[in-house]
């Protein structure tokens, strides 16, 4: 039941992702999930706005002529932009999987870092700072732990550490307005996302 629970924050956070794309491309999410006891994997949510900015001011203008190539081409960019410790230990990410859209999605598994149990988880993520005022909505989900976020943005150097303890995620807070200013945008969002929705179905 609480895996079902965690599932469905999940696809909440990527809807949400999804309402952002044309009104708000410097709101992102990224989102660790454990998989099976010390396997892990990112979701990284985003407007194609956001990540086609990004690797042309990366690679330029015409660094690509096909979808494949953009994807190959993105997938790189986050694997250079994105830092990922557990325990102390980088932990590269592999298996990276695009799924373009007016909202993109990114998957990511992690290799596994160790045999020992997950005390400490540090991110950086350095993939949107050239965007103005960049947001991304930080999160972990892990069974049998309370659900967190925060925010990742200039103000911490895109960057948190969280301490695992007694079944709660530790982590640097980010300013309350922040995570409940960017929260109001998404939910806001949503229900214009709705309403556009209903309107268009009822034309056709």
């Amino acid at each position: 039941m609480k895996k079902s629970i965690m599932v469905l924050f999940t696809i909440f956070l990527s809807l949400s992702a999804v309402t952002t794309k044309a009104h708000q491309p410097n709101i992102s999410s990224f989102i660790l999930i454990e998989k099976d006891p010390e396997l892990w994997m990112l979701q990284l949510n985003a407007s194609i706005t956001a990540f086609e900015y990004e690797v042309k001011n990366e690679y330029g203008k015409d660094s690509y002529n096909s979808t494949e190539e953009f994807n190959q081409l993105l997938l790189k960019h986050l694997k250079e932009q994105i830092t990922i410790k557990i325990n102390d230990k980088n932990v590269p990410l592999k298996n990276g999987r695009v799924q373009l859209g007016h909202s993109t999605t990114i998957v990511f598994d992690l290799a596994k870092a160790n045999d020992g149990i997950t005390e400490e988880i540090f991110v950086k993520n350095n993939s949107f700072q050239n965007i103005y005022n960049s947001q991304t909505i930080f999160s972990i989900i892990k069974e049998e732990f309370d659900r967190t976020r925060s925010v990742l943005n200039k103000k911490n150097d895109f960057q948190i550490s969280v301490s695992l303890i007694d079944h709660q995620f530790i982590m640097e807070e980010s300013p309350k307005n922040d995570i409940w200013f960017i929260l109001f945008s998404l939910a806001v969002l949503i229900v214009i996302g709705i309403y556009s929705y209903s309107a268009t179905a009822t034309e056709n």
